[in-house]
């Protein structure tokens, strides 16, 4: 990550830095796209996360596979990107990570659901991370349905290996 944050906004900015222009690289360029790199980052750390639960054996099975998810939905015939997909034969765990300033909220659950329905798994699991934590009509569908794990950074941070 060090390396992407270099090659992002110091290396193609380093004759600007040279001239001691740091407040404009930060503000005109670092400052409006911060987000997005570090919601990549957020991805990364999330899937970190699902890799350490599936070494600890505290997912609902053991996932062969985990990684990121790319591909034709066949039901929309549009292109979908899944954040990180946990795997085996009969099950699969869908997750969505959401790195902004806002609580995550139903929009996200219906779309996270939307998207389990082009795979034919036996078990569907959806885990849902937040920066910001969730909403309550959220959290309560989550309690209804234990096939709906919430996460948010402060649980990332909790987290012991």
């Amino acid at each position: 990550m060090y390396y992407r944050f270099y090659y992002n906004f110091v290396y193609n900015n380093k004759s600007l830095i040279e001239q001691d222009r740091t407040e404009y690289v930060y503000e005109k360029i670092i400052d409006e796209q911060i987000n997005e790199y570090v919601s990549y980052a957020f991805e990364t750390i999330c899937k970190e996360y699902i890799i350490r639960l599936n070494m600890q054996d505290k997912l609902p099975f053991v996932a062969r596979n985990i990684g990121k998810w790319w591909g034709t939905n066949n039901l929309t015939k549009s292109q979908e990107e899944i954040d990180v997909v946990a795997a085996d034969d009969e099950s699969i765990i869908i997750v969505e990570c959401k790195y902004t300033k806002n609580m995550v909220g139903v929009d996200v659950y219906e779309k996270v659901k939307k998207v389990g329905g082009m795979f034919s798994y036996k078990n569907m699991y959806y885990y849902i991370f937040s920066k910001n934590g969730f909403e309550k009509n959220l959290l309560d569908i989550a309690k209804k349905d234990n096939r709906f794990v919430l996460v948010t950074l402060n649980d990332i941070m909790k987290f012991e290996v």
